[in-house]
C-alpha cells in the first residue's frame, strides 16, 4: 500500500490467464492513482464484475438454503457446498450427542412464540 501511495503508476496487474478481463479492470480502477479519478467504493460496488459476483453468491445462498443437511455429498460438488454440509452434519452429531443421556428429543420443537419477532 506505501508503494501505492507514493508511486506514479499501479503495481502490476493480473495478466488474463489469471483472472477475467472484467476482473483486471475492476482492479485496475481500484488502484488508480489519481485519487479524483479513483472510483469510489460505493462506484466500484457498481462495477459490472462486483455485480456478477454478488448475482452468483445469492444463486449460491439460495442453493444451500434449498439444500437439507443429510443431503448425500456429491464429488461434483464445490468445496464451499462440501464444507457447509460436513459443518451442519457435524453440529447435528454434536447436539444428538449431548442429548443422548437425556430423554428428551435433541431438538425442541418450534412454537408460535418462538416464531414472532
Amino acid at each position: 500500500m506505501f508503494h501505492i501511495g507514493v508511486a506514479t503508476q499501479h503495481p502490476p496487474l493480473p495478466d488474463p490467464s489469471q483472472l477475467s478481463l472484467q476482473g483486471i479492470d475492476f482492479i485496475r480502477q481500484c488502484l488508480n492513482i489519481d485519487p479524483v479519478k479513483r472510483p469510489s467504493a460505493a462506484e466500484l460496488m457498481d462495477h459490472p464484475w462486483m455485480m456478477a459476483f454478488r448475482e452468483a453468491l445469492k444463486m449460491f445462498e439460495e442453493q444451500e438454503l434449498a439444500r437439507t443437511p443429510d443431503e448425500e455429498i456429491h464429488g461434483d460438488e464445490t468445496m464451499w457446498e462440501n464444507a457447509s454440509v460436513a459443518r451442519v452434519l457435524n453440529e447435528k452429531e454434536e447436539l444428538e450427542e449431548k442429548h443422548a443421556d437425556q430423554s428428551t428429543p435433541p431438538y425442541e420443537p418450534l412454537t408460535p412464540r418462538d416464531l414472532t419477532v
